[in-house]
């Protein structure tokens, strides 16, 4: 008898750190992982890929455009 409760204890202390983990560890993981991955990612794909996309379509399309036959 003395063992069943303990075991129950136990049990109920596992669960409990169980879902305070859970609980904790998933809401800091997703809000982390959320914040600065959607930060970083969207703040390097928004500047760079733009920036970069922008630089080398704006140079290219003006060059392509710009160039004249040469019998005029």
């Amino acid at each position: 008898m003395v063992g069943s409760k303990d075991g129950a204890r136990w049990c109920a202390s596992a669960s409990k750190l169980t879902y305070e983990f859970t609980d904790e560890f998933t809401d800091e993981f997703t809000d982390e992982f959320t914040d600065e991955f959607t930060d970083e990612f969207t703040d390097e794909f928004t500047y760079e890929f733009t920036d970069e996309f922008t630089d080398e379509f704006t140079d290219e399309f003006t060059d392509e455009s710009i160039l004249l036959p040469e019998s005029v």
